[in-house]
């Protein structure tokens, strides 16, 4: 969850998280069996959309942009 709190601070750190290709890590978190994780995973995400290499993953012709729209609907199991 601290990672999130970093990513909302600016763009300088989510450049960093980017340089160190954190990305693909966080996108596997989303499916953790583990709510907590699955949901800090897409709040990191959510919060990294912003940045415009990041942007460039869910334009591209795939199903990304679908998959975070459907886990945000997702009923809150906790």
């Amino acid at each position: 969850m601290s990672l999130t709190n970093l990513i909302s601070i600016g763009e300088n750190v989510r450049k960093h998280i980017l340089k160190e290709e954190e990305f693909s890590n966080i996108e596997q978190h989303i499916f953790e069996e583990y709510p907590i994780l699955r949901r800090t995973a897409i709040e990191c995400m959510c919060n990294l959309i912003v940045q415009k290499e990041i942007i460039k993953y869910f334009i591209r012709e795939n199903n990304r942009i679908k998959l975070l729209i459907l886990l945000c609907s997702e009923d809150d199991e906790l």
